[in-house]
């Protein structure tokens, strides 16, 4: 009998447990975060945790929670007693546990499913040049009723070993596929098989969803490609690795993938789902319905890029935002899908106010924004709200209140509800450091929660990680730009300019604080001016369709020192800030001025 002392010690090591998942082909570089290799883990459900001195691995995919010992059991298809017996207490010194046991080694498939009752299906993945086996897939029923699946490919010498072979993987059905001018890629050997008994040529790649990028997907050069996946976030996250990887495929492919939208199909439902609802139909039968859903496919290649942008915009659903100034819409179209927008200026310009009006104006036409302040608080700026939406400046003003408390109640009252439902899409952090990485975030989750139009107010209040401001800067541009593409969305961050720095007629792109990245990266760069006194300029104003040429006077001025979806960059726009309650008017394009 093998002293308890010696089963606590073994499983109270977390090597053991560690070298017990590698051999069943488990990656655990991250020990709280695994994808499960016993079950078609599309995300890492599992993770190792140590309770009463004893390290366990629990899976929340499918129910795993077992210690070194059961998962020798599981390892070799035998019992966990026969599991302690086996191991006699005879623990591996250290150094030979660092690299995974060897794989688990039968004579052949056949011998294996003997001594794996719990096999139901085999897929073999046969090389073509040889027609000898170069992978398996044994897909496992449990008593549960999950389904699990082991990998395993020929071993050294003869017979079979549970192990993957070396990457990249390679794809299910070869032989036919490189015959086929039409493939279907699915998700799993089961669904190949459901649609190959209806004369439609399909593969699939190893190891489910989140392995997709594992395989060698040459075979399908210059083919008409269907990805066709599960009806689930994992299945479009599969499809869309496949798009990717096929980008790469010298020749290309047509690719074209199927939207599961309308087919009926229940969450997570596949091509053998599918199949379910042609019962009644032979499968040459269901070959044609088959073809109707790849017929009705929407294109993938670089062109349906193209088509895609145009068609939403036919629809109505891509458009660039409205500001309230009508010349720096046309100008700039600075809140078109998918851009970043700067907005600089020095100190009293008065910045914040007009990206203040420019939300409210947003948000009162229907836009879901948000705006993230970080200097004062919220109620500082739901005041100067306050004041552009009820047109009275002295609603900020203490003493104004004091003497006019009529008026600042009738006032709050009137508009408090606008407050409020404009004042849910506010958030501030007057008092604590911000860093761009957590700032990052943010606009990651509120494009993730339906946000056009999201603001940065200002930006350059947020500390870099490394204090290398080329470093940080780059890296959170480069992240918002992907927040705004993968969502639609516009971000426009408020900024200063570098020290020393002021004066229409003497500032560029470089002339930004912090690294160049700001003007490298993004797609509007507006520098916003003070003049102080009033200057008068001749600008061009758009009335009724025809352009006036008329002299004015204004006390602010935008610069668009970069424009890329708009015709506008060098112009400068004319503007008047109104005391009275806090906003800009738009008086014109300048075509000629003095200082």
């Amino acid at each position: 009998m093998i002293p308890t002392e010696v089963l606590q010690s073994e499983r109270a090591d977390l090597s053991l447990l560690l070298a017990e998942l590698r051999a069943a082909g488990m990656d655990t570089s991250k020990p709280k975060s695994i994808r499960c290799t016993y079950h078609d883990d599309k995300n890492p459900s599992a993770g190792v945790y140590e309770k009463d001195g004893v390290f366990r691995y629990k899976c929340h995919g499918c129910g795993i929670n077992a210690d070194v010992y059961d998962l020798r059991a599981m390892n070799s298809g035998t019992s966990v007693a026969d599991a302690i017996k086996a191991s006699g207490g005879n623990r591996p010194a250290p150094a030979q546990i660092v690299q995974a046991r060897p794989p688990m080694r039968f004579d052949s498939v056949e011998a294996y499913r003997k001594a794996e009752p719990r096999i139901r299906e085999v897929y073999t993945y046969t090389d073509p040049d040889t027609g000898n086996a170069a992978m398996y897939v044994f897909r496992l029923a449990e008593s549960d009723g999950r389904k699990t699946f082991r990998q395993g490919r020929p071993a050294e010498g003869g017979g079979i070993e549970l192990a993957a072979p070396p990457k990249p993987w390679p794809i299910y059905n070869r032989s036919r596929v490189i015959a086929a001018d039409e493939v279907v890629v699915v998700e799993g050997e089961k669904d190949v098989h459901t649609l190959h008994k209806s004369g439609i040529v399909a593969t699939t790649t190893p190891g489910g969803a989140s392995n997709a990028g594992n395989a060698d997907l040459s075979p399908l050069a210059g083919k008409t490609v269907y990805v066709w996946p599960d009806n689930d976030d994992a299945g479009r996250g599969y499809a869309a690795a496949i798009v990717a990887n096929l980008e790469q495929v010298v020749p290309p492919p047509r690719v074209f993938v199927v939207d599961n939208a309308d087919l009926g199909l229940p969450p997570g439902g596949d091509v053998t789902d599918y199949r379910k609802q042609y019962v009644d139909e032979d499968d040459q039968s269901f070959g044609v319905s088959v073809r109707a859903v790849l017929a009705g496919a929407t294109g993938s290649g670089p062109a349906s890029e193209v088509w895609s942008n145009i068609k939403a915009a036919i629809d109505g659903k891509r458009y660039a935002v409205q500001t309230p100034w009508p010349a720096l819409n046309r100008l700039t179209k600075a809140l078109k899908p998918g851009t970043v927008t700067v907005l600089c200026g020095g100190g009293g310009a008065s910045k914040s106010f007009m990206l203040l009006q420019m939300f409210i104006h947003m948000w009162a036409n229907g836009e879901n924004v948000a705006l993230y302040e970080l200097e004062d608080d919220r109620a500082t700026h739901l005041a100067r709200a306050l004041a552009q939406i009820s047109n009275c400046s002295g609603i900020t003003d203490d003493e104004w209140c004091a003497e006019n408390p009529h008026l600042a109640k009738e006032a709050y009252e009137l508009h408090k509800d606008a407050l409020d439902g404009f004042g849910r899409c506010m958030y501030h952090s007057p008092d604590n450091e911000v860093e761009l990485d957590a700032l990052s975030a943010w606009v990651k989750e509120r494009a993730e929660a339906g946000a056009r139009v999201i603001g940065i107010d200002p930006v350059t209040y947020a500390k870099g990680a490394t204090g290398k401001p080329w470093d940080d800067d780059r890296r959170f541009i480069t992240e918002i730009k992907q927040v705004a593409r993968d969502y639609g969305a516009s971000i426009v961050c408020v900024t200063h300019p570098r020290d020393g720095t002021s004066g229409r007629g003497k500032v560029a792109q470089d002339n930004l604080a912090g690294g160049r990245a700001w003007s490298r990266f993004t797609q509007n760069v507006l520098w916003l001016h003070l003049h102080k006194p009033e200057i008068k300029v001749t600008a061009i104003e758009a009335i009724a369709g025809t352009n006036f040429r008329r002299e004015i006077t204004c006390d602010r001025s935008i610069d668009l020192l970069k424009t890329r979806f708009a015709r506008g960059q060098g112009l400068s726009i004319a503007y008047m800030f109104r005391r009275d309650n806090l906003t800009f008017d738009e008086l014109g394009v300048i075509v000629d001025g003095e200082e």
